[in-house]
């Protein structure tokens, strides 16, 4: 080949191969950059539905609170009652109601901590709902069955058992709810 050929055949053959190469780069690059795109997706839509079951989570929680608080001072007025007319007053304050509501929506929402799938929040929940759940349920009912019967009669030890198991689940939502920010922190 002539030297002008060269000078020609050198300079479009590198920029054919600066074009190749370039396009190739690029495109390995634009793939780089969607994988790392449609990873940083997946992980937001994760985030987000750890963090809602999070939330239904605390909510759970913060209603077993409530409700605990709610049947303890029911049940601290049951204590001091000493004949009908005093359950009768029991059953019809507003708390004795809301109690019933708050047990009916959270033997509904039991499955939130399952979701969660942290073996020791289910641990702490089977160590006090086996014990609290009867008594609850004892003292409820107990109180209305006393207003029918128009008999006062209430096993006050069970009432005090009450008293003790709602005063010792504090310590156990407060691990709880620790727990529970510890698995919001873990996925960020």
């Amino acid at each position: 080949m002539s030297e002008e050929t060269l000078k020609i055949v050198v300079p479009v053959f590198t920029a054919v191969l600066g074009l190749f190469v370039g396009y190739f780069l690029n495109q390995a690059l634009y793939e780089r950059k969607r994988r790392d795109e449609l990873a940083d997706r997946e992980f937001g839509r994760r985030a987000v539905v750890h963090d809602r079951r999070i939330h239904d989570a605390r909510e759970y929680v913060d209603k077993w609170e409530s409700l605990l608080f709610i049947v303890n001072e029911i049940n601290s007025k049951v204590l001091q009652a000493t004949n009908v007319d005093d359950m009768q007053r029991v059953l019809h304050l507003e708390n004795y109601n809301k109690s019933h509501l708050l047990l009916e929506g959270l033997s509904k929402q039991v499955s939130v901590l399952n979701i969660l799938n942290d073996d020791e929040l289910l641990d702490w929940h089977k160590k006090f709902l086996p014990k609290l759940f009867p008594l609850i349920k004892y003292l409820l009912e107990r109180i209305k069955i006393i207003v029918q019967i128009n008999h006062f009669d209430i096993d006050k030890n069970r009432l005090m058992t009450l008293s003790q198991r709602c005063t010792s689940s504090v310590v156990v939502f407060a691990r709880m709810k620790y727990k529970l920010d510890e698995l919001e922190i873990s996925l960020k």
